[in-house]
């Protein structure tokens, strides 16, 4: 079975951003993710609450599609505001369900 090379694009930011992020993807013709709700710890939590709400979308792109988000979330999503970025290889068998 022949395995084909793909990024895993993982994005993880305070609940807030949910809106802005996924208008980002829908303009890069990202439509295919995962989206779930999650918990976390860091600088952005507040001292009066334990965790933070926070969402956690995966997506399996091209390189070059990887390259846009990044650049796109650089300019547009970074600065002060609790998000990270993140990318991990990945291999698909049917990789033109990601195209």
């Amino acid at each position: 079975m022949r395995l084909h090379p793909m990024k895993n694009i993982v994005i993880i930011a305070e609940l807030s951003l949910q809106a802005s992020i996924l208008a980002t993807l829908e303009d890069l013709d990202v439509h295919h993710f995962t989206m779930f709700e999650v918990l976390g710890k860091g600088e952005h939590t507040s001292p009066e609450t334990l965790y933070s709400k926070n969402i956690r979308i995966e997506s399996i792109v091209s390189a070059h599609l990887m390259d846009d988000i990044l650049e796109r979330f650089q300019a547009e999503h970074f600065g002060n505001k609790a998000i990270i970025v993140f990318v991990q290889e990945a291999e698909v068998v049917r990789h033109q369900k990601f195209l």
